[in-house]
């Protein structure tokens, strides 16, 4: 089905100026998309994404670390040059549990420990996505926080099923909210997309401010 365009002065103002995601990941793109920016450029952030957790609390790491995204591609156009009349969007998404930061698995029995961790600590996990926003060198920041339930009755069985379909592999915490990772859950209390690498309304929101 074919809808039509959602009227609003963020796009018009948009097409006036280069926007440029800092990420490669499909989901932030597809998320953007449906929001209704398509017009996005893609810049990967060379930005080493090795801070000291023990260094920060979990919103100010992932604060941290999307600001390190965000202003390393503004730094490299502003060698060549090209930073005039941008707009930057980076982001980054870790998942906290009981003050503890769960990134990408390192392997399968990794991944396997921490979905049994979740099932058994009557814990829930807070997933984290901080979004910065730089408009012509100008930065604003914000960081989106969304529960998430296990189910504590999953079988070991179970969470080995879907360990095997390496599903969980390669993204925060060992787990695709937007797939078969949903299974395990039994309440998501926030906005689902945060889960998913960018947070829908507060994104908008922060865009509104920052560009109108």
């Amino acid at each position: 089905m074919t809808f039509k365009p959602f009227k609003h002065p963020l796009f018009d103002k948009l097409n006036t100026k280069r926007f440029i995601l800092a990420s490669t990941s499909p989901r932030r793109i597809e998320i953007l998309e449906q929001m209704g920016f398509k017009n996005v450029e893609v810049i990967p952030s060379n930005f080493e994404e090795n801070l000291k957790k023990e260094d920060y609390e979990p919103k100010e790491y992932v604060r941290h670390t999307a600001i390190g995204k965000a202003q390393a591609v503004y730094d490299d156009l502003k060698s060549k040059n090209e930073h005039e009349n941008t707009v930057i969007l980076a982001a980054d998404t870790v998942v906290e549990l009981m003050g503890e930061i769960y990134e990408k698995p390192i392997d399968k029995e990794h991944q396997l420990k921490n979905l049994k961790h979740y099932r058994d600590c009557a814990q829930p996990q807070h997933v984290l996505t901080a979004v910065v926003l730089l408009v012509d060198g100008e930065m604003d920041t914000m960081v989106e926080q969304t529960s998430i339930y296990f189910d504590e009755t999953l079988s070991d069985e179970f969470l080995q099923s879907y360990v095997d379909t390496e599903e969980g592999l390669g993204v925060a915490a060992g787990y695709r909210v937007q797939l078969r990772g949903a299974l395990m859950m039994k309440k998501i209390d926030g906005d689902y997309f945060n889960c998913v690498g960018l947070p829908f309304h507060s994104t908008f929101k922060l865009m509104e401010k920052n560009i109108l």
